[in-house]
Parts: structure tokens; sequence; C-alpha cells
């Protein structure tokens, strides 16, 4: 299932660059739904990254659901990054077995930066009956928190 979100965010290149990929391990800062997240200590560090990824967590409750992002490809030049996130310690209910996210960047001028989500969410195999449903609520699930990242960059405050 594929998910593409475009925004328009109105701060340089360098600013949004700098929120998503340099800061990759401080969602938490500007993600509302991310209670903690930081660096992971293990894995490859891809040319260009910093760390080889990040642990979101979603609950404060000991052994809860949180997510695995591991930062597979940065461009920097192209101001591309490439995340893969898996749901751990997730319900048996929960759809998603893999994301693959790709952000893009682009420059629009000195003061407003193009803002390309691009996500392909892999399904576990009960719930490709459930697309349809499924495409309509994840979509939204993305879009929130593009928006997040808009409003947090544009104002240095977490949407609520």
């Amino acid at each position: 299932m594929k998910i593409l979100k475009t925004i328009k965010i109105d701060k340089p290149i360098d600013t949004v660059w700098k929120v998503f990929v340099e800061d990759f391990e401080s969602a938490d800062v500007w993600m509302k739904d991310v209670v903690k997240s930081y660096a992971k200590t293990e894995g490859v560090i891809v040319d260009g990254a910093s760390m080889s990824g990040r642990v979101c967590e979603i609950s404060e409750k000991p052994n809860s659901m949180y997510f695995d992002e591991t930062i597979t490809a940065v461009d920097k030049a192209n101001h591309t990054i490439t995340i893969e996130v898996i749901p751990t310690n997730a319900p048996f209910v929960m759809p998603i077995k893999k994301n693959t996210l790709t952000v893009r960047m682009k420059s629009l001028s000195d003061a407003q930066t193009e803002f390309v989500w691009d996500a392909t969410v892999e399904l576990k195999p009960l719930a490709f009956f459930l697309t349809p449903l499924l495409k309509i609520g994840i979509g939204k699930l993305h879009g929130s928190v593009v928006d997040e990242m808009k409003y947090f960059t544009e104002t240095g405050k977490t949407l609520n």
C-alpha cells in the first residue's frame, strides 16, 4: 500500500533537513504521539547518517509497542532519507508488518521547502482484505505526522 503526502513548509530546506534528519533521534519533540525517542545503539550507520536509526516509544508502560526505525539511505545532496519502520511488541491485531518511508525535500525558495512523504506500507497477510479501510486510516495517520512536522518546523511548537 502506498501513502504519498506532499506539503510546503515555510522554512529553508536546511532548517527542515535539520529537524527531520540531523535531529532524527528527537521525534518526541515534534510528534505528539511519541512519548520518548532516542538513537539506536546498535546497527549499521549508512553514509550520510549520524546514527543507525531511532526508537519511538508510544507508551510509558513497560514492554509496550514501539517503532524500531532504521535509516537505510541518506543523500544530503538531494535531501533524501529512507527509513524502515517496524512496529515492535505490537498486538496481534496490528495490521502493519513494515513501513518503508522515503522523505524527499526540495527547496522552492530561500524560505520554502517542498516536503514529500512517500511510504510503502507492508501489511500482514490477514490484513489484505481490509486494505481499502486501512488505507484511509493509515493515510490519515501519516498525514497527521506530516502536519506535525510542518507545524513544528515553522513554529517550534508541537501541534496539539
